[in-house]
């Protein structure tokens, strides 16, 4: 399945760079609730299913659950103006953050999923602004963005993709998008080298050992 790139972007619209830059801290939460859910996936698997596959509906359910209710509470670490819980029913993940109306939806193959009859969702797909209390004011959001997550051999989180939808449809090969791309883990864009270990060159050794050596010859006199 090849889904199809529209270009150019439309000025109203953001980048990938823009879109991370909004998203800024929130990342490595998203991060931090999926890979929570993951494991409760494993956790679950190991526990009750030893060595056999789960339904794959019931293991994105368990993700949903776990991750939504961790994204929940980290959401009121936000201010009340940034984050706005969205209800939508069945598999996915909806809030709005910074004026954008973000879905965390399963992405097989990093694909964007199909709308099915979904007129909400097709809506969404469009680039439709959908409007949302914030506080006691009415706001339209500005563009809508999705998170895609995708399971990996054995129920790990296997990467995150952004998507900036363009047009829906009820099948997935007849979805389009401006541009879809793989989330850097938050390590990864501070550009923040990683400590390095201490490599034993064998010289710790050799003046330990001189050290006893010297301690004990005074010992001795």
């Amino acid at each position: 399945m090849q889904q199809q790139q529209l270009l150019p972007l439309p000025d109203d619209l953001p980048s990938f760079e823009q879109a991370l830059e909004t998203l800024g801290d929130l990342i490595l939460i998203l991060y931090r609730a999926l890979e929570n859910g993951a494991y409760k996936v494993a956790a679950y698997r190991d526990a009750e299913f030893r060595g056999e596959p789960l339904d794959a509906g019931f293991a994105a359910s368990i993700l949903r659950c776990h991750s939504s209710r961790m994204l929940k509470t980290v959401g009121t670490d936000f201010q009340v103006e940034d984050w706005v819980e969205d209800h939508i029913p069945f598999m996915g993940m909806s809030f709005y953050y910074k004026n954008c109306h973000i879905r965390i939806l399963k992405g097989p193959n990093g694909e964007l999923p199909g709308c099915g009859d979904s007129t909400r969702k097709r809506h969404f797909y469009n680039q439709l602004p959908s409007r949302y209390l914030r506080g006691t004011e009415t706001i339209d959001s500005d563009c809508n963005l999705v998170v895609l997550w995708q399971f990996g051999p054995s129920y790990n989180l296997e990467q995150l993709r952004l998507a900036l939808p363009a047009v829906g449809a009820s099948r997935a090969e007849n979805v389009s998008y401006y541009w879809n791309q793989r989330i850097p883990y938050p390590a990864e864009m501070s550009g923040t080298p990683e400590p390095q270990q201490p490599t034993d060159d064998g010289m710790d050794g050799l003046v330990k050992s001189k050290v006893a050596k010297e301690e004990k010859r005074a010992g001795q006199s």
